[in-house]
């Protein structure tokens, strides 16, 4: 289930590639955790990174190589 949050219109912004779209946004809701609370923060694949467990580094990893997510830049700070 898509994150309501997350509309086509901010997919289109934040230029998620389609059809990875659902896949990502649902890496992103299994990682991020509490970033996903944080709209200037939740469609960023650099939250993933902030988990030190070996596993979720691993399925970064993954998911950074497929999703292409990028942060606009006035929402590069915490």
């Amino acid at each position: 289930m898509v994150n309501p949050r997350l509309t086509p219109e901010l997919a289109e912004v934040y230029h998620l590639k389609s059809p990875g779209f659902a896949f990502c946004e649902e890496q992103a809701s299994i990682h991020c955790g509490a970033y996903l609370a944080q709209p200037k923060n939740w469609v960023s694949y650099e939250c993933l990174w902030r988990d030190n467990s070996a596993a979720a580094a691993s399925s970064t990893r993954t998911f950074a190589s497929l999703c292409s997510w990028r942060k606009l830049a006035g929402n590069a700070s915490e």
